[in-house]
C-alpha cells in the first residue's frame, strides 16, 4: 500500500503543488522508483489519492506494476491512520505500507520474506545522526522486537528512526476495521504490540529518502546523478 493523499506543503515552492510523489529523479517520477522496488514483492499494491488526483492516476497506469494496482481515494488529508481504512477493503494481511514521498536504493523484499506468518515490521534507517524534525521512532528490545513507536522528537538513545515503512499484521487490520476512525497510526501499532503482536525492527540497507523538503530532493537527485542512469533506477550500486 502506497499513501499519496498528503499535500507536500514543505515542497510547494519546488512542485507548485502538484503531488510531491511525481516529482521527477533521473527523469521518472519518484512514485515509479517506488514502484520498481515493491513491484515484485507485492502480489496487490494499492494506491491511496487524493480526490481529482489524474495527474498521478496518470503515472500510476504508466508503470507496469501501477498498472495491477488498484486506487483508493482519502477524501480530505486525515493522517496515515485513515488511509490504511480507506484501503481496507483492498488489502490483505500482511501489509507493507511504504510512504509514497519515500526512496529506497535497495530492494525491501527481502526484509517482508525474514518476517514468518503472523509478525508485523517496522523498517528503520541505520543508527546515525538525529536530524532534528519530527519522524517515527520505535524502541526495541534484545530480541529486535519493537516495545514501542511514536511520532515526534528522538526521546532516547536507542531509539531507531522509522525508514517511511511498516508491516502489518492481521490483529492490526483488524483493530483498524473495528475502529475505523478512533486514534492515530501510532497508537494502532502500539496497541498491537500491547496485545502481543510481534513487531519486529527491519534495518534498511543502502542509502534512503523521505522527499519532504526542496534540500531532501535535491540531495536525492545528486545522489541518483552520481551513481548513473541504470543504478539510480535499479539500486545495483
Amino acid at each position: 500500500m502506497i499513501p499519496v493523499a498528503g499535500e507536500g506543503s514543505r515542497l510547494r515552492s519546488v512542485t507548485g503543488g502538484a503531488p510531491k510523489c511525481l516529482v521527477e529523479v533521473e527523469g521518472r517520477p519518484l512514485l515509479h522508483h517506488l514502484l520498481d522496488r515493491i513491484g515484485g514483492v507485492c502480489s496487490r499494491i494499492c494506491v491511496v489519492i487524493p480526490p481529482d488526483a489524474t495527474e498521478i492516476v496518470a503515472a500510476l497506469r504508466g508503470h507496469p506494476a501501477g498498472a495491477r494496482a488498484s486506487v483508493v481515494v482519502q477524501t480530505s488529508p486525515r493522517g496515515l491512520r485513515d488511509a490504511v481504512c480507506q484501503a481496507l477493503s483492498v488489502v490483505t494481511d500482511p501489509v507493507l505500507i511504504v510512504m509514497g514521498d519515500t526512496f529506497f536504493s535497495q530492494d525491501p523484499g527481502p526484509l517482508m520474506q525474514s518476517l514468518v506468518p503472523g509478525q508485523g515490521g517496522l523498517l528503520v534507517e541505520a543508527p546515525g545522526e538525529d536530524p532534528g524534525e519530527p519522524a517515527g521512532w520505535v524502541v526495541g528490545d534484545a530480541e529486535g522486537r519493537a516495545v514501542r513507536v511514536w511520532k515526534g522528537r528522538k526521546e532516547s538513545d536507542d531509539a531507531r528512526r522509522i525508514a517511511g515503512g511498516f508491516v502489518l499484521d492481521g490483529s492490526a487490520l483488524e483493530s483498524l476495521r473495528s475502529t475505523p476512525g478512533e486514534g492515530s497510526f501510532e497508537s494502532t501499532v502500539n496497541e498491537a504490540i500491547r496485545r502481543g503482536g510481534d513487531y519486529r525492527i527491519l534495518p534498511v540497507h543502502g542509502p534512503r529518502w523521505n522527499v519532504n523538503t526542496p534540500a531532501q530532493l535535491e540531495a536525492l537527485r545528486a545522489w541518483a546523478h552520481s551513481m548513473g542512469h541504470e543504478d539510480a533506477l535499479h539500486g545495483d550500486g
